[in-house]
Order: structure tokens, then C-alpha cells, then sequence
């Protein structure tokens, strides 16, 4: 049976290789989530659901099990152009009434993170709208990266800890 998440984590991170999966992998090793089976999911936030930093002080990922399936809402962008810009990013549009749900949205583009952080507020608000919140705050995480040589890769993600993880794991909560 599914479970509801009580728990979000966003990280993000860059990575460059001699292909788009080793790329790719640099990516999600630097953004501490490299040894996780991410299962792509929907942007739904739950309701009550509070925003947790997984990481610890040297930056590496907590005891989260090496294989565990993770629910999450992530995205990436590559590039084999050297000087070429990506940035990539998530937005969480929190609901004050922490009762309702909000919602995860996700930009991928060749550009600088300045440019995906200004789309992001835009889809935060509007996905807001649509969903009648009477107030809300944006929390965001987003990559950048510049390509030297080789491939190119940014990634950001939204993890879903589910209930059964949260009794092995020791959180650093953050405000949210």
C-alpha cells in the first residue's frame, strides 16, 4: 500500500561526462541523491507535508538506503555545446492552510538559473490560482551549469520521503 509523504527534500546538482547517463549520474551523485532509485511522480505536494534537508555537513546524502525507491518529482536537462548555459529547477507552492495540498512544477531550459527561478515564480503563482490558495509561499531549488567540455547535465528534484523511511532517518527540518 501506498503512503502518503510527511516529508520533502530538494536538492539539486550539476555533473559533466563523456556521455549523457554518465553526465546524468555526476548530477544526481552531486546533488547527494546518486545511489536512489528515483520513481518519476507527479506534482502534487501533500497537505501538512514539511520541507527537510537530507544532506549532511560534508554534503553527502543520509543513511538513506543505497536502492531504495524514492518518489519524486525531478528535472534534467544535457548539453554537448561548450559555453552553453542550462539551468534546470523546482518550485513548491506551500499553501498557508497547511490542510490543503500544493504543488511541485519544474523547469528545464538553456539559460541561467535567474531565467528558470523567474518561470518558476510565474508557474507557482498560477498553479496557485488555479487551486483557489489564499496565500502561499515559493520555496525553490535550482542548478546551473556552464558547459566546459564533454556533456553537460543539471538536475533538480523534489524527494517524497515516505512514512516508513522517516523512522530510520535522522532529519535536519527546516523551517516550512
Amino acid at each position: 500500500m501506498w503512503e502518503v509523504p510527511q516529508e520533502v527534500w530538494l536538492t539539486s546538482g550539476v555533473g559533466e561526462g563523456s556521455t549523457r547517463l554518465n553526465a546524468f549520474d555526476k548530477a544526481l551523485f552531486d546533488a547527494g541523491i546518486g545511489n536512489l532509485n528515483l520513481m518519476k511522480v507527479t506534482s502534487i505536494l501533500p497537505a501538512r507535508a514539511r520541507i527537510v534537508d537530507l544532506r549532511q555537513e560534508d554534503g553527502q546524502q543520509v543513511d538513506i538506503p543505497f536502492g531504495c525507491l524514492v518518489p519524486t518529482v525531478y528535472t534534467t536537462i544535457a548539453s554537448e555545446v561548450p559555453g552553453q548555459r542550462i539551468a534546470c529547477g523546482l518550485v513548491l507552492a506551500v499553501p498557508d492552510d497547511r490542510n490543503i495540498n500544493g504543488v511541485i512544477f519544474e523547469v528545464s531550459l538553456i539559460g541561467s538559473a535567474q531565467e528558470a527561478a523567474t518561470i518558476l515564480d510565474g508557474m507557482a503563482k498560477e498553479a496557485a490560482e488555479l487551486r483557489k490558495m489564499k496565500g502561499f509561499k515559493i520555496v525553490k531549488t535550482i542548478s546551473e551549469f556552464t558547459v566546459e567540455e564533454g556533456i553537460g547535465t543539471v538536475v533538480s528534484a523534489a524527494l517524497l520521503i515516505p512514512r516508513s523511511l522517516q523512522r530510520k532517518l535522522d532529519f535536519n527540518h527546516m523551517p516550512g
